[in-house]
């Protein structure tokens, strides 16, 4: 997929997103590590390994999903929720607009075996050719 100057905004805030999730202040290594990822130019397919210690496991084991203020806590919803901050701020700066970039909520999925992460790898992989016979493609809009 070729990307336009805001597929490459979301593409360098991707790729910068372990440092920028992991605090300066807190002088430590990122929780993350980014894997297979493909920027549509509707959506964005990615796989995100949580590294955590047996100790800092321990924090989450008691908060409830459901609970907003207690979702704030986890590790992915801060990812999702920065990552989106960041590019909507950038892509917004760039078109002089302000208001929503992203859809409110997202798909996880949590990979629990080697064999389904290569399958949902080789999905993100195939997503491009998938494009062409999307109902939001460009090509099938004007057919309507």
């Amino acid at each position: 997929m070729i990307l336009n100057e805001y597929g490459s905004i979301v593409r360098d805030v991707w790729e910068n997103l372990p440092v920028g999730v992991a605090s300066p202040a807190e002088n430590r290594v990122s929780d993350i590590d980014l894997n297979e990822y493909i920027i549509m130019p509707n959506h964005f397919h990615a796989i995100i390994s949580i590294n955590k210690s047996l100790e800092s496991i321990e924090i989450y084991k008691d908060l409830d999903v459901d609970d907003i203020k207690a979702r704030r806590k986890m590790i992915l919803p801060k990812v999702v929720g920065r990552f989106k901050m960041l590019t909507a701020k950038a892509i917004n700066q760039k078109r002089e607009i302000e208001g929503s970039l992203w859809q409110r909520n997202y798909y996880e999925r949590v990979i629990r075996s080697e064999e389904d992460c290569q399958i949902i790898r080789q999905y993100i992989i195939n997503n491009p050719v998938q494009w062409e016979m999307d109902e939001h493609h460009p090509v099938r809009i004007s057919h309507k």
